[in-house]
């Protein structure tokens, strides 16, 4: 009986053929990011304007901690109604599946923010923090830009979750990228060994010129860059936008054609 069951599952688990790569890929990933992160530890020559590995990854762990779980909790908004069996409601009486995605993730922000809030003065407390009370105000700004692209990674991937089962891991898969290039593990100047001028290209993903820019700020209270680092955030907010808009405008007319919302 279990010997049928496990190859009842195995069957079912190569039907999604898309997940198997993902999973791969994650694997890769992994062993990217910690191998580099070993290398910089062991001493590697790295530039990272002054600040300690101490503060470069605290300073990024509160970054994403920010905007992990809500992009998390977006994209499993579709699937989470599905279960409950309150989706077929929800669009039969024409509630926006957009409206649901931006709301969940405004709740879980909210959420997130009282969380993170407690864990900012324990940072000033052991000495990561150094910025001025007048570079507040633009680190509240920087957040607010990079949750307005969070909000447009969150609805791209949640669009292909409208038409398309088991997305998460994929989003999942996506968040650990977007991690890795914005330098929550290791500062991306090290790729620069591996493939010259990638950190380069980096820097016009927002969530990379945001996490460098809010170091720069709260750990050496340094403004230099900053006409640079706002132009890619806005700028990469904006195609982003559009490009989520699109993508899920597009896949909302064919869940309408097939029904893929109401039988999900």
């Amino acid at each position: 009986m279990v010997k049928n069951a496990v190859e009842r599952y195995i069957r079912v688990d190569l039907k999604y053929k898309f997940q198997i790569l993902t999973d791969i890929v994650w694997v890769m990933l992994n062993i990217i990011a910690f191998g580099l992160l070993g290398n910089i530890v062991s001493g590697v020559n790295v530039d990272m304007n002054g600040q300690s590995l101490r503060d470069f990854l605290l300073v990024g762990v509160l970054f994403w901690a920010f905007f992990d779980r809500a992009y998390t909790d977006t994209v499993e908004t579709i699937p989470e109604e599905a279960s409950r069996g309150t989706i077929g409601f929800l669009v039969t009486n024409n509630v926006s599946i957009l409206t649901l995605l931006i709301s969940r993730n405004i709740s879980s922000t909210l959420k997130t923010f009282l969380y993170t809030l407690l864990v900012i003065p324990i940072l000033y407390f052991v000495g990561v923090f150094h910025f001025s009370i007048l570079s507040l105000p633009i680190i509240i700004g920087t957040f607010l830009l990079i949750w307005l692209f969070m909000i447009t990674i969150s609805i791209f991937i949640s669009s292909f979750n409208i038409i398309f089962k088991r997305v998460t891991p994929f989003a999942q898969m996506l968040l650990y990228g977007l991690k890795i290039a914005s330098g929550y593990y290791f500062p991306i100047q090290a790729l620069d060994a591996y493939i010259p001028g990638i950190s380069g290209l980096a820097f016009g993903l927002p969530v990379v010129s945001g996490l460098y820019f809010v170091r720069d700020v709260a750990i050496s209270n340094n403004m230099e860059h900053m006409g640079e680092y706002l132009t890619s955030m806005i700028f990469g907010t904006i195609v982003m936008g559009v490009v989520a808009f699109v993508t899920y405008k597009m896949l909302e007319k064919k869940s309408q054609k097939w029904g893929t919302l109401e039988f999900y």
